[in-house]
């Protein structure tokens, strides 16, 4: 029988896979519309306070361009801009 620790490990790890999974799916989709790897200035994902699919976001920085967007995995494979800021400023789509 398993006990609350592995379990708990076991959870962590999942998430932490899905985290880099839903990373990996936001990568694929931004060089579907163009954008070469050396524009990427990072990708990170993160845990929000958002319910559903919006859990987890991934934050992207594009070279030469001001805004921070925020991408979320909205069912299989399908990536969605959930918002981008700019000067500060939140824009929510």
């Amino acid at each position: 029988m398993p006990t609350t620790v592995s379990l708990a490990l076991l959870l962590i790890g999942y998430y932490l896979l899905r985290r880099l999974y839903i990373k990996r799916i936001v990568y694929i989709h931004l060089q579907n519309e163009g954008y070469e790897r050396n524009t990427i200035l990072y990708i990170k994902p993160f845990t929000s306070f958002l319910k559903g699919n919006k859990k987890v976001l991934v934050a992207v920085a594009i070279k030469e361009d001001d805004k921070l967007y925020y991408y979320y995995m909205n069912g299989k494979k399908n990536v969605s801009l959930d918002s981008y800021i700019r000067n500060g400023q939140e824009y929510i789509m």
